[in-house]
């Protein structure tokens, strides 16, 4: 996508992203204040702000991130990783995500699965989803075991 050609995504690809292989400098440490993954949660509105020049939008946010090292190292964890492939989708599909991901819960609820999907909107228009188990209707637990013969 052109709009990361000028940041640490420049070169990445697909896969790389799809195997969290990117070079990408980007903390998951939850306890530091200032690792990305809390000031991705500022831009896009999930914390409160404590850096004022912070980018306001979580694409505004992704295009600052820098290369640490070469793409297609170790694997790391990088929830930036996915925030990435799905604006490479909606690019691709022409479909914003939020819309996909809202119409998916509503399908899925007129099928009956027993999910409760939340989504969270910031101000572009981007859904991340957190999934819920429902509580189980009461009542005994039957497993269906195939037996084998010959086992004990």
């Amino acid at each position: 996508m052109p709009v990361l050609a000028n940041s640490g995504y420049a070169g990445a690809t697909v896969r790389q992203l799809l195997d969290m292989r990117s070079g990408i400098a980007f903390s998951e440490d939850y306890l530091n204040p200032m690792a990305e993954v809390r000031l991705l949660e500022q831009a896009i509105g999930w914390a409160p702000r404590t850096v004022p020049d912070l980018p306001t939008t979580m694409y505004d946010y992704l295009v600052t991130l820098r290369q640490k090292s070469p793409h297609g190292g170790p694997f790391q964890y990088r929830s930036c990783e996915t925030d990435v492939l799905g604006w490479i989708c909606e690019a691709a599909s022409g479909i914003r995500m939020a819309r996909a991901d809202v119409a998916t819960a509503v399908e899925q609820a007129r099928r009956g699965q027993r999910r409760n999907h939340r989504c969270r909107l910031n101000g572009h228009r981007y859904v991340r989803r957190r999934h819920q188990r429902l509580p189980e209707r009461p009542g005994p637990v039957r497993l269906a075991v195939p037996q084998r013969r010959g086992c004990r």
